[in-house]
């Protein structure tokens, strides 16, 4: 984690985690299980880039993110390898991040999410068209029920809960 990312994490997590840690060691306390499940997700954000809490997406390279550079770092050895990525992410605000990299540095991507009408389109474009190098989808979108095998490489941008949908995710492009 940056420095900035540590401290997000402090801010988020130490007024919550007294009554975090009191509830779940309370045998006679219903657990809220919601509440602890939205704190891990606001976690998991800060640990993906900063922009995530802060929503300034148009000044993103302002902000130091560990994850952000490695994920960067591997994208561009797939791309100057010749191959074609996917990148999987549960979250649409990481999905408007990596395409406004994508589109800054002028690499071709196609997407899909839970509103996209135009899937096939985007598949096509993807398979078809050579510039178009990276398939940016929603886990939960893309991640069953279409087919990517002209990418090689998978990047998971953050882990799914579940590792069985992971796998699922990662068998469209195998």
């Amino acid at each position: 984690l940056s420095e900035e990312q540590k401290k997000l994490y402090k801010e988020t997590f130490a007024p919550q985690k007294e009554t975090l840690l009191k509830e779940l060691y309370d045998a006679s306390s219903a657990k809220g299980y919601v509440h602890i499940f939205s704190v891990l997700s606001k976690l998991k954000q800060i640990c993906n880039h900063p922009v995530m809490i802060n929503k300034d997406f148009e000044n993103y390279t302002k902000y130091r993110s560990g994850k952000w550079d490695l994920f960067i770092e591997r994208l561009q050895e797939a791309l100057d390898s010749g191959q074609k990525v996917v990148v999987f992410t549960q979250y649409l605000d990481m999905m408007d991040l990596i395409e406004r990299y994508l589109s800054d540095k002028k690499i071709g991507f196609a997407e899909i999410r839970g509103s996209t009408r135009n899937r096939r389109e985007q598949i096509e474009k993807f398979r078809d068209d050579p510039s178009c190098l990276v398939f940016v989808a929603s886990l939960q979108a893309a991640g069953a029920g279409i087919e990517l095998t002209s990418a090689s490489v998978v990047i998971h941008y953050d882990r799914w809960w579940n590792p069985a949908k992971e796998n699922q995710a990662t068998d469209r492009v195998h």
